[in-house]
């Protein structure tokens, strides 16, 4: 069971985290409304990068009291498997999506020169595009339009080396504008931060899933 927790990391523009290290810590209200005082706590720790560093976010686990199962308590910013801050897919994504002349290369470069990162590809800008808008046909989330599927794109909606066509990604480009605030990629670097991180929590919240 995954539990979304809001955490103030300073992640504004021009101000760097002082520790590498980053401890999340809940309130002994919460630790007692969902967990059991039996058993030690544990902690699983994710690598996100960020302004040219890797972070190690340390998340802390708890058994709950009425199952018995564990808990990973996560702040809102975190995609568990993925390398950066859900802000950033978001900011590549909304850019993208609003600039129809713009290639995802120009987007990918775009993005590395926001954040500091040494690494962000035109690829991962396809792959979050795809991941995001396929969790918009999830049961329960919601967004402006209403849900499609999206599995057909992978048949008729690819070449035959697996790229995804111009009507496929066109697609997509639609449907992800629906969802996200629109200029999402101009606003000021704490207003966006704070604009994804409401959305990650409103999607868990509801759905029990992640943005992308």
């Amino acid at each position: 069971m995954v539990i979304m927790v809001t955490h103030k990391a300073e992640f504004s523009k021009g101000i760097d985290i002082e520790s590498k290290e980053i401890k999340i810590e809940i309130s002994e209200e919460l630790k007692k409304a969902h967990a059991s005082a039996r058993g030690r706590r544990r902690e699983r720790i994710f690598a996100i990068n960020y302004q040219d560093k890797t972070y190690y976010i340390h998340c802390i686990v708890l058994r709950c009291k009425k199952t018995g199962e564990l808990m990973l308590f996560i702040p809102e910013f975190i995609i568990p498997r993925r390398p950066f801050p859900v802000f950033v897919y978001l900011f590549a994504i909304s850019l993208y999506c609003e600039n129809p002349g713009m290639s995802q290369r120009k987007a990918a470069e775009a993005t590395r020169k926001e954040f500091g990162l040494e690494k962000f590809s035109h690829t991962t800008v396809g792959r979050a595009l795809k991941a995001f808008v396929s969790k918009l046909g999830t049961k329960g989330v919601e967004s402006g339009e209403a849900a499609e599927a999206d599995g057909g794109e992978e048949g008729g909606g690819t070449d035959c080396r697996g790229i995804p066509s111009k009507q496929a990604t066109e697609e997509r480009r639609r449907r992800a504008l629906a969802a996200l605030p629109k200029g999402l990629a101009r606003k000021s670097r704490q207003l966006l931060i704070d604009i994804c991180c409401r959305m990650a929590r409103a999607r868990h919240n509801k759905s029990k899933c992640f943005l992308l």
